[in-house]
């Protein structure tokens, strides 16, 4: 790496040589990429992925790429920041920001589909594995006997009929389940994320 030749002056409208000093700093190659494989199809898309990752490593370079597909930035990406409004609004390694996205607005932009609004300006993250269904008629979230003390609802979102799309391996979890049949659907509480609802803040 070449180095280069920087000046520091405190008032550069009446800079003279005397109240300027001079550094040195280091040059480090850069490449940039904005939405490299935009115009390809999908096939060649998945197989260039894999290519540019290991590409990346060779070059001993720095690498800047800009894309919207989420795919492309989890593949190909050891660190990611996410950019709303000309602003970033989270940086972090790739697979914790997807993981865990810091507001519900990043979570959709990142492909989050189960992103609930709460009270308060909050909003309730649902991962895909903390959902478990299971064929059969529905059970209560809450009940308890007349004597019992009571408990506290945390969550209550009335989401009216609702459409699952499910693959081979999770529509074999259900057994002989047809479509319009009851099914039960628990989350694993630990699994649940609370985040800032900002979706209507710009």
């Amino acid at each position: 790496m070449k180095p280069w030749r920087w000046w520091a002056c405190p008032n550069w409208n009446s800079a003279s040589p005397r109240n300027c000093r001079a550094g040195n700093a280091t040059r480090s190659p850069l490449l940039l990429l904005d939405e490299p494989l935009s115009n390809l199809d999908e096939k060649l898309r998945t197989e260039l992925r894999h290519d540019l990752r290991g590409l990346f490593g060779q070059l001993g370079a720095g690498v800047l790429l800009v894309t919207h597909d989420q795919r492309e930035a989890l593949a190909l990406a050891h660190r990611v920041a996410v950019m709303r409004a000309g602003q970033v609004v989270q940086v972090g390694a790739a697979r914790n920001v997807f993981a865990s996205p810091a507001t519900a607005w990043t979570a959709e932009f990142l492909g989050w589909t189960n992103v609930f609004a709460r009270p308060g300006g909050r909003a309730l993250l649902v991962p895909e594995q903390a959902a478990r269904l299971g064929a059969g008629d529905p059970t209560p979230l809450l009940s308890r006997q007349p004597h019992e003390t009571g408990e506290t609802v945390t969550l209550a979102h009335p989401l009216g009929p609702l459409t699952l799309h499910l693959s081979v391996r999770e529509a074999a979890l259900l057994g002989g389940a047809q479509p319009g049949d009851p099914v039960r659907l628990a989350l694993e509480q630990s699994l649940l994320q609370e985040v800032p609802d900002d979706r209507q803040d710009r």
